[in-house]
């Protein structure tokens, strides 16, 4: 399970998300994105705190640690992305 920090280390990859006519080259830094990546990191390091643990994660065979979100989730859902709600092409 990632941490917040690889989270937002995963979001340099050369993608290229558009809000409105804007291309936003950093996500973690922009103004209008920072927020939103930021609340999702410390979602992912909720679930390393030892002190949520038990309500953010569950343990399967063999003893590994998984996120309790994933365990809801029917096989026909979608997974949701953080660029979502993005463009990820330049307006026409």
């Amino acid at each position: 399970m990632r941490t917040g920090a690889e989270f937002i280390a995963s979001l340099d990859d050369g993608r290229r998300v558009w809000v409105g006519d804007e291309l936003i080259e950093d996500l973690a830094s922009h103004p209008k994105t920072k927020g939103y990546v930021e609340a999702i990191a410390k979602f992912y390091d909720l679930h390393h705190d030892p002190e949520f643990q038990d309500r953010t994660t569950f343990v399967t065979s063999p003893a590994t640690r998984r996120p309790r979100a994933t365990s809801r989730r029917s096989r026909s859902s979608t997974t949701c992305t953080t660029t979502r709600n993005f463009k990820t092409a330049p307006p026409s």
